[in-house]
């Protein structure tokens, strides 16, 4: 038996506590407890602590309604634990014992619609086919020689960059004669034995199975990620390290299995860190930051 509902959602992500809010003030002003549903997209925390989840958990206790939330990367970020147990082991404890559903573990329907959704991952499909570099600017590579990293000034052109380039997470260029170099710090925070094609793909396989089980229930389903489904949620790189950047971000492959299922008409995500909206076929995709509503009727 289907039937029509009216649902106001709430929709934050990237709290990095305690590194990028040391209190929670800035959302106390927000709208966010004005909704029926509150969805967290990811980034709880800065780094795995269990005292910080539980705080960031705490803030949210007061909310009536219900409290679901997916991973996020920073979430599973740590160097003294494994992070496959944080993800699933430590953070669905955390969260059943504060009131929150974890999503990465299963769907949830909330008076007649749907959610589903993961942390995500990223395969390096939005970074840029090509990217024009300033004259006198050289992408570098790097090898080991006795123990100590030697650069190659070999003026490696963007478009030669690959798969393994991206794996490595480093980005090294030469400018004006000085090297510089980019980190994505998954490389050194992430402490997994999965490469990242792998663990989207599982990310992947789990998503479908969530969809296939909740479309034969609800009319309605919205999907919830940590990392970006739509290229167009995405700002266009102006800078070498920005276009870098993009290859971690998210994922074609997202968007790509949620538009096979037109019960989705609404997609929140986070990791961007700025708040953008656009249309995805039937789907309402939204990269959120500050409160984001919706009604769902």
């Amino acid at each position: 038996m289907w039937y029509l509902t009216y649902m106001r959602i709430s929709a934050l992500a990237d709290f990095h506590y305690p590194r990028l809010i040391d209190d929670f003030s800035w959302i106390d002003d927000q709208p966010w407890r004005d909704a029926d549903v509150l969805v967290i997209a990811g980034d709880l925390v800065n780094s795995y602590r269990r005292e910080d989840i539980i705080a960031v958990f705490r803030y949210f206790s007061s909310f009536p309604g219900a409290k679901l939330f997916c991973g996020g990367n920073h979430d599973l970020w740590t160097r003294k634990y494994d992070s496959e147990q944080i993800y699933r082991e430590e953070i669905p404890g955390l969260a059943e014992a504060s009131g929150f559903h974890y999503l990465d573990v299963s769907p949830r329907i909330v008076d007649g619609v749907g959610f589903v959704g993961n942390i995500g991952w990223y395969d390096y499909s939005f970074a840029p086919e090509s990217f024009s570099l300033e004259e006198g600017v050289a992408i570098c590579e790097s090898e080991k020689k006795e123990g100590e990293p030697r650069f190659l000034n070999t003026g490696k052109r963007w478009e030669d960059l690959n798969s393994d380039d991206f794996e490595k997470k480093v980005l090294i260029w030469s400018e004006n004669e000085k090297l510089f170099s980019l980190v994505w710090n998954d490389r050194s925070y992430i402490n997994w034995r999965y490469r990242d094609r792998e663990f989207l793909a599982q990310c992947l396989e789990r998503l479908e199975e969530d969809l296939e089980k909740v479309s034969r229930e609800v009319d309605v389903i919205v999907a919830v990620t940590h990392h970006t489904p739509f290229e167009a949620l995405l700002e266009p790189p102006e800078t070498l390290a920005r276009a870098y950047g993009r290859a971690f971000l998210g994922s074609r492959k997202i968007g790509a299995l949620l538009l096979e299922y037109p019960k989705v008409k609404l997609c929140l995500s986070g990791h961007t860190h700025y708040q953008k909206q656009i249309s995805a076929g039937p789907i309402e995709a939204v990269t959120v930051r500050n409160t984001f509503q919706k009604e769902i009727i």
